[in-house]
């Protein structure tokens, strides 16, 4: 009679765990896409690793980085880049860039 209850419980066990397993299976978060990132063709001056970051539109790989050193920007261009600054072209990235270079 022990035998049965404890088959009859593993039972039980088991179909309470295949009922919720779906329920616990962990699902991989949807990726984040910042407000900042360029439309195609654009580029998204950001904060990279203490430097200026070139990235292409919807890139997380900078296609260049600018040789300035972010600790030394006031606190208005360091909390822009933070936020990410669009520059629609080729043209406005090099005003861009030249802001933060000279």
């Amino acid at each position: 009679m022990k035998k049965k209850a404890v088959i009859a419980a593993f039972i039980a066990v088991s179909a309470v765990f295949a009922a919720v397993s779906p329920f616990l299976t962990p699902t991989a978060p949807e990726p984040e896409t910042a407000s900042t990132e360029a439309p195609v063709g654009g580029y998204v001056l950001r904060e990279y690793e203490g430097a200026i970051g070139v990235f292409a539109s919807g890139s997380s790989v900078p296609v260049s980085v600018i040789d300035v050193d972010v600790r030394t920007l006031p606190e208005a261009d360091r909390a822009a880049l933070a936020n990410g600054i669009f520059a629609a072209d080729e043209d406005e990235l090099n005003r861009r860039i030249e802001d933060y270079s000279s």
